[in-house]
């Protein structure tokens, strides 16, 4: 009888991404993230036959990972609508911080200060956070980062300042954008 070897640290790994904790481990995150990142980069052909038997793959990004397995057309569905949504609030916060790329700092406020000086800004983001039409825009601001810290695209630096970091994962973003090939 053929016994198939564990991979070291599968277990963690899949929880992380497989259990909706992340849907992206990056190179430049903390320091477990950072440990996942490298975890992954060693065993990654283990990881992925391992992985494979029950329709799982880890997929290599531009400093991140992320999974993927075999999905029904509700998922399919339900996944380019979270797509939209992310594609959506990049280009909120890329206005708002006048970029925003792998590696670099901000802070909310900034976000805020730009809301509060661009009435079309300022909409977008009532209409992208998961808030009332009435919160305050530190609520609603706080809302759409939660949503990207989540997934796996910022790093929360401080609660105190709220500063925050672009993570390599955003990438994934930029290449769905650059694979669009929308016709007029």
């Amino acid at each position: 009888m053929n016994s198939i070897e564990i991979p070291p640290g599968i277990k963690d790994i899949f929880h992380e991404l497989g259990r909706g904790h992340r849907q992206f481990i990056s190179d430049n995150g903390d320091e477990e993230e950072r440990k996942r990142y490298d975890r992954i980069q060693r065993h990654l052909d283990d990881y992925n036959q391992y992985l494979a038997p029950i329709g799982f793959k880890i997929n290599e990004g531009d400093g991140f990972y992320y999974l993927t397995g075999s999905e029904d057309n509700a998922s399919q569905n339900a996944k380019l609508d979270r797509q939209l949504n992310w594609i959506l609030t990049l280009g909120l916060l890329t206005e708002a911080l006048d970029s925003f790329e792998d590696g670099q700092s901000f802070r909310a406020a900034d976000i805020e200060a730009q809301c509060g000086q661009n009435a079309d800004l300022a909409d977008r983001l009532r209409k992208y956070s998961q808030c009332s039409a009435n919160s305050p825009l530190s609520d609603q601001t706080d809302s759409i980062l939660r949503s990207f810290e989540r997934v796996g695209f910022i790093l929360r630096r401080s609660t105190h300042d709220r500063s925050y970091t672009v993570l390599s994962s955003i990438n994934y973003l930029r290449d769905i954008i650059v694979s669009l090939n929308i016709q007029e």
